[in-house]
């Protein structure tokens, strides 16, 4: 997932795997002793941060039609910080 949200969701060159059929997406705000569902529209993620500083991890799962799985956890993928 890049800065702005966006969900890369490419199968890797050379593999037998297909275009993902299901991406999902988790949040967590505190370096993954719990996780939650992120909202995904489209190829983005929608993330809604608490208020004040803190990490954010991240964790996608996808899968093709054939069943193929891939997985991914970012603990402190990057931080916000509160402004004003």
């Amino acid at each position: 997932m890049n800065a702005n949200g966006r969900i890369g969701k490419r199968p890797q060159p050379g593999g037998s795997a297909g275009r993902p059929r299901e991406t999902t997406v988790e949040v967590s705000y505190d370096d993954g002793a719990t996780w939650a569902k992120a909202e995904v529209k489209g190829s983005r993620a929608v993330l809604r941060h608490p208020a004040g500083d803190g990490s954010v991890s991240l964790r996608a799962r996808s899968r093709d039609l054939a069943g193929n799985t891939v997985e991914q956890t970012v603990i402190r993928a990057y931080r916000i910080v509160a402004t004003g």
